[in-house]
């Protein structure tokens, strides 16, 4: 994991040299991160609607279904400013910068530039949500961050094996040796896939753990409906961040 992370920051310092647009990086990874945190909080108003006595009437139920309503807008209103304003970042970075390469090596760093943006999100998607489970459920948010860890070591290690397999296929190339398409795409796709098995096993074993708390009384109903859901999410974006520090992988070997 260490050599991820140093590959991330070595990334920002060359790619995005300014302070302004560092700063610019950080809103742009932070409104990201947010979003699964609003979800989350959308599942939660929705479990205690639904989950309150029939009796209540919908004068009571007012206040909580607006802010679900507004909650609700917001994350899809941020998920879309998030993902449009990328490449409108990056056009400003490399304007301002005023680099000049040849066009492949232009086009992989533009891919470079927002698998940084996408890999920074999911990190912090994921430290964000887990940051929530402790709140939520101490003890099951302490068991999640046990098993982000290990996911996140066997991620940097992906991450070095795919690195290197993807720098030897550049100096193939270089040395005007052809590696055939589908030899680089199957080796990425591999790598990725197998991040997002190794999640699906933790978060099934995360599952039996939860349930196993809900039946014993301790954790209750409506947080164990906003945990499940939450570990789905969490799931999904760990696979999202597999298949995104591969690519990532890919785009580094490719623009230098």
């Amino acid at each position: 994991m260490r050599e991820l992370a140093r590959a991330l920051a070595r990334t920002c310092a060359t790619l995005i040299p300014g302070a302004r647009h560092r700063w610019q990086l950080l809103a742009l990874v932070m409104v990201g991160a947010a979003i699964p945190l609003t979800e989350l909080m959308v599942a939660k108003i929705f479990t205690e609607i639904i989950t309150r006595e029939r009796t209540s009437s919908l004068t009571h139920l007012a206040p909580q279904l607006a802010v679900f309503v507004a909650l609700f807008l917001a994350t899809r209103v941020a998920h879309y400013a998030q993902r449009t304003y990328r490449v409108t970042f990056f056009e400003g970075v490399f304007r301002s910068a005023e680099r000049t390469h040849p066009a492949h090596i232009e086009s992989w760093q533009w891919a470079l530039g927002l698998e940084l943006v996408n890999v920074l999100t999911a990190v912090t998607q994921m430290l964000v949500m887990a940051a929530y489970f402790v709140v939520l459920a101490p003890v099951f948010g302490a068991i999640n961050l046990l098993l982000i860890a290990l996911l996140a070591e066997a991620l940097g290690r992906l991450f070095n094996r795919q690195r290197a397999q993807q720098r030897g296929y550049v100096e193939l190339g270089r040395a005007k040796t052809q590696v055939a398409t589908h030899v680089r795409v199957r080796s990425r796709i591999v790598s990725a896939e197998i991040g997002g098995l190794i999640s699906s096993v933790g978060a099934l074993m995360l599952l039996i753990a939860l349930l196993a708390m809900s039946i014993n009384g301790v954790i209750s109903a409506s947080s164990t409906i906003v945990l499940f859901l939450g570990l789905r999410l969490q799931n999904s974006t760990f696979t999202t961040l597999s298949g995104g520090v591969m690519r990532f992988a890919r785009a580094l070997a490719n623009s230098y």
